[in-house]
């Protein structure tokens, strides 16, 4: 089963809007003001449903990157000591074990 990606959905639904929208203006008979007034309200809707969705992207990208953090933390790497592990955190050089 194919999976959709949600940059295909957002740009079907922009695509959509902007048809509806121009459909809009050319079928409804309303005065300048009023197709003006109409516009600024969608634009600012628009722009609403885009800080939503950058909003809900930036916390998701936060959520991801704590659990990479996390994921990390648990794994130790064999034969590294603690004091190199520090060292390696501090951003010293390790020392050439023999």
């Amino acid at each position: 089963m194919a999976k959709h990606s949600s940059e295909g959905n957002v740009a079907w639904f922009i695509a959509g809007l902007t048809v509806g929208f121009a459909s809009a203006l050319l079928l409804a008979p309303r005065s300048g003001e009023q197709t003006r007034r109409s516009l600024a309200d969608a634009v600012d809707k628009g722009r609403e449903f885009a800080a939503d969705k950058r909003r809900q992207a930036t916390e998701f990208g936060r959520e991801l990157y704590q659990q990479g953090r996390e994921f990390v933390d648990e794994i130790s790497v064999p034969g590294r000591t603690a004091e190199a592990e520090a060292s390696a955190e501090a951003g010293e050089p390790e020392e050439a074990q023999a």
